[in-house]
Protein backbone atom coordinates (compact mmCIF):
# COMPACT_ATOMS: atom_id res chain seq x y z
CA UNK A 1 0.00 0.00 0.00
CA UNK A 2 3.03 2.60 0.89
CA UNK A 3 3.97 1.54 -2.64
CA UNK A 4 1.36 2.55 -4.16
CA UNK A 5 0.55 6.21 -2.68
CA UNK A 6 4.46 6.58 -2.84
CA UNK A 7 3.89 5.91 -7.07
CA UNK A 8 0.72 7.79 -6.55
CA UNK A 9 2.43 10.95 -5.29
CA UNK A 10 5.63 10.53 -7.96
CA UNK A 11 2.86 10.54 -10.56
CA UNK A 12 0.28 13.21 -9.86
CA UNK A 13 3.11 16.15 -10.18
CA UNK A 14 4.38 14.64 -13.66
CA UNK A 15 0.66 14.02 -15.22
CA UNK A 16 -0.20 17.94 -13.31
CA UNK A 17 2.85 19.35 -15.36
CA UNK A 18 2.75 17.11 -18.27
CA UNK A 19 -1.05 18.01 -19.00
CA UNK A 20 -0.35 21.34 -19.70
CA UNK A 21 2.10 20.39 -22.33
CA UNK A 22 -0.16 18.20 -24.04
CA UNK A 23 -3.04 20.69 -24.58
CA UNK A 24 -2.82 22.61 -27.82
CA UNK A 25 -2.16 26.76 -27.76
CA UNK A 26 -4.53 28.29 -29.55
CA UNK A 27 -3.72 29.72 -33.01
CA UNK A 28 -3.83 33.34 -33.12
CA UNK A 29 -4.63 34.89 -36.60
CA UNK A 30 -3.97 38.66 -37.34
CA UNK A 31 -5.78 39.72 -40.45
CA UNK A 32 -5.07 42.94 -41.59
CA UNK A 33 -7.40 44.78 -43.95
CA UNK A 34 -9.11 48.39 -43.97
CA UNK A 35 -11.17 49.34 -42.16
CA UNK A 36 -14.11 52.20 -43.94
CA UNK A 37 -13.97 55.14 -41.51
CA UNK A 38 -17.13 57.85 -41.59
CA UNK A 39 -15.80 61.25 -42.27
CA UNK A 40 -17.70 63.86 -40.37
CA UNK A 41 -18.03 66.62 -43.05
CA UNK A 42 -17.42 70.22 -41.49
CA UNK A 43 -20.00 72.84 -42.58
CA UNK A 44 -18.90 74.97 -45.62
CA UNK A 45 -19.03 78.48 -44.80
CA UNK A 46 -22.13 80.65 -45.37
CA UNK A 47 -21.79 82.05 -49.39
CA UNK A 48 -20.45 85.59 -49.87
CA UNK A 49 -22.97 87.76 -50.79
CA UNK A 50 -21.45 91.12 -51.71
CA UNK A 51 -22.80 94.88 -51.61
CA UNK A 52 -22.77 96.14 -54.87
CA UNK A 53 -20.62 98.38 -55.96
CA UNK A 54 -21.04 101.47 -58.43
CA UNK A 55 -17.71 101.98 -60.67
CA UNK A 56 -17.15 105.07 -63.18
CA UNK A 57 -14.52 105.27 -65.63
CA UNK A 58 -13.16 108.54 -65.84
CA UNK A 59 -11.81 109.63 -69.45
CA UNK A 60 -9.69 112.02 -70.82
CA UNK A 61 -8.91 113.00 -74.40
CA UNK A 62 -11.00 109.80 -75.29
CA UNK A 63 -9.18 107.50 -73.50
CA UNK A 64 -10.00 105.89 -70.28
CA UNK A 65 -7.68 107.44 -67.30
CA UNK A 66 -8.74 105.75 -63.91
CA UNK A 67 -11.94 104.00 -62.06
CA UNK A 68 -13.35 105.30 -59.39
CA UNK A 69 -16.12 104.80 -56.67
CA UNK A 70 -18.09 107.44 -54.71
CA UNK A 71 -16.98 107.68 -51.01
CA UNK A 72 -20.04 105.94 -49.30
CA UNK A 73 -18.75 102.90 -51.15
CA UNK A 74 -15.46 103.11 -50.10
CA UNK A 75 -16.55 101.05 -46.64
CA UNK A 76 -18.87 98.98 -48.86
CA UNK A 77 -15.61 98.08 -50.49
CA UNK A 78 -13.46 97.38 -47.06
CA UNK A 79 -16.79 94.94 -45.80
CA UNK A 80 -16.90 93.10 -48.63
CA UNK A 81 -12.99 92.52 -49.30
CA UNK A 82 -12.86 91.77 -45.22
CA UNK A 83 -15.67 89.55 -45.92
CA UNK A 84 -13.93 87.56 -48.75
CA UNK A 85 -10.52 87.50 -46.08
CA UNK A 86 -12.99 85.15 -43.84
CA UNK A 87 -14.54 83.31 -46.33
CA UNK A 88 -11.08 82.38 -47.73
CA UNK A 89 -9.76 81.59 -43.86
CA UNK A 90 -12.31 79.63 -43.54
CA UNK A 91 -12.37 77.27 -46.46
CA UNK A 92 -8.52 77.07 -45.28
CA UNK A 93 -9.63 75.79 -41.94
CA UNK A 94 -11.19 73.24 -43.97
CA UNK A 95 -8.26 72.37 -45.95
CA UNK A 96 -6.37 71.65 -43.02
CA UNK A 97 -9.61 69.49 -41.57
CA UNK A 98 -9.11 66.98 -44.39
CA UNK A 99 -5.71 67.18 -45.30
CA UNK A 100 -5.33 65.86 -41.22
CA UNK A 101 -8.02 63.08 -42.03
CA UNK A 102 -6.04 61.86 -45.00
CA UNK A 103 -2.51 62.31 -44.36
CA UNK A 104 -1.47 58.54 -44.42
CA UNK A 105 -3.25 58.34 -48.13
CA UNK A 106 -1.53 61.72 -49.66
CA UNK A 107 1.47 63.81 -49.16
CA UNK A 108 0.40 66.97 -46.89
CA UNK A 109 2.02 70.50 -47.84
CA UNK A 110 0.74 72.76 -45.19
CA UNK A 111 0.72 76.44 -45.94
Amino acid sequence: MKFMNRLGLLLLPILMISACSTTPEPEIRIIEKPVQVEVQHPPMPTPLEPEPIEWFVVVENNEPKYAAIQLQDVSTLVNNTAETGEYIKDLRSIIKYYRKIYASEEPSTDD
